[in-house]
């Protein structure tokens, strides 16, 4: 009896460090796991290499933008970078916003290979309008907010929010698709490296004119347009 249970202790202990040995080799595997090249931000026909990403835990991410100024001929834009994973399923959608003038959507995705982030990706249509109008303030200067512009592609909401950008804060109406009113730009922003803080949740609805805005005195900021615009200079 005795030899047994010297037996089967002797089994259990060599189980253990076989066990043991095992969660320090995979602790040793993850730890030492490289990070991720991705291409980072470029607003350049051509893209330089893609580089590390800062952390082994980041994923790659792009985005492609397509703009119509109205006034200015129509831009197509791609830019990538490094991204946590959390905040992938809001850089994955498909958001399009017209503000003033300017209408913009963006598609995005996030991969975890090498050098995945310079794919080309459909954006929804800009140019098609809807039916769907909704006001708007027609430049920086605008204290009423009260223009009428109309919605294109997914744009199927009107938003009126308050926003900040590098310490100028006012009003931003316009057209809106529904899953930038259901989530945040918080992907996006950070992707686009944008200082941009949302001090009102975008207030959205589904029939037109029904975002109408109070006199502001407020410089009006076009933060959305931002997204394109301000990495561009």
């Amino acid at each position: 009896m005795k030899f047994h249970s010297l037996k089967e202790e002797s089994a259990h202990r060599l189980i253990m460090m076989k066990l043991t040995l095992s969660v320090h080799l995979i602790w040793i595997l993850l730890s030492s796991a490289e990070a991720l090249k991705c291409y980072h931000k470029s607003w350049e026909p051509s893209w330089e290499d893609p580089t590390s990403c800062a952390s082994p835990d980041e994923q790659c991410a792009g985005i492609a933008a397509d703009s119509d100024m109205m006034t200015l001929p129509s831009m197509h834009i791609k830019v990538g970078n490094c991204t946590a994973p959390s905040l992938c399923s809001a850089i994955e959608r498909q958001i399009s916003f017209t503000y003033g003038s300017s209408r913009v959507a963006t598609s995005g995705y996030c991969c975890n290979t090498d050098g995945c982030n310079n794919r080309n990706v459909k954006v929804s249509d800009v140019q098609t309008r809807n039916g769907l109008q909704c006001f708007t303030c027609s430049g920086p200067q605008d204290t009423v907010c009260d223009t009428i512009v109309q919605c294109v592609g997914i744009q199927n909401r009107c938003f009126k929010s308050i926003m900040s950008m590098q310490g100028k804060t006012g009003p931003v109406l316009g057209c809106v698709s529904a899953n930038l009113c259901e989530g945040n730009i918080e992907g996006e922003r950070s992707l686009f490296s944008m200082p941009v803080q949302i001090l009102s949740a975008p207030q959205c609805c589904g029939t037109s004119l029904c975002n109408s805005a109070p006199t502001f005195r407020l410089s009006v900021v076009p933060v959305l347009l931002g997204l394109v615009a301000l990495s561009a200079n």
